[in-house]
């Protein structure tokens, strides 16, 4: 876990602290999450993502999934289980899970050497049919 520098006071969220770091570390950093207020809930981006940093010196994009260091491990089986994680990382997107306990950062990159496959929807097979239609004319 490393620390993270901030002046900043102890009353700052995850969130807020993760872009502290990306932007300290020179990448351009924003929330990617929104508020539905309709139902009172947020929604991530492809449900797992807060934070996307795009950094221009090194042309590498980055999301991340903030939390705390007590939910890293349930946060990090979100992010691998999401489908669309495959593809983001294919198209050389890096990925990490950051979980923050009092001012200090466990970065956990994901990689698609961490992945394995898991089969979302299974197909039916074709039932064979008991009965077959005669001859119409």
């Amino acid at each position: 876990m490393s620390r993270c520098d901030s002046t900043k006071d102890d009353t700052m969220t995850p969130t807020a602290r993760t872009l502290d770091l990306l932007r300290r570390s020179g990448y351009l950093a924003g929330v990617v999450e929104k508020w539905l207020p309709k139902i009172d809930r947020r929604q991530d981006l492809f449900g797992c993502f807060d934070v996307i940093g795009i950094h221009p010196v090194r042309r590498e994009a980055l999301l991340v999934q903030v939390t705390t260091i007590g939910n890293l491990s349930s946060r990090l089986a979100k992010v691998k289980a999401t489908a669309e994680l495959t593809p983001i990382l294919a198209s050389g997107v890096k990925v990490q899970v950051h979980g923050w306990r009092d001012g200090q950062v466990k970065v956990v990159e994901v990689l698609a050497l961490d992945l394995t496959p898991v089969v979302m929807v299974r197909p039916r097979r074709k039932q064979p049919s008991r009965f077959r239609q005669g001859e119409l004319f």
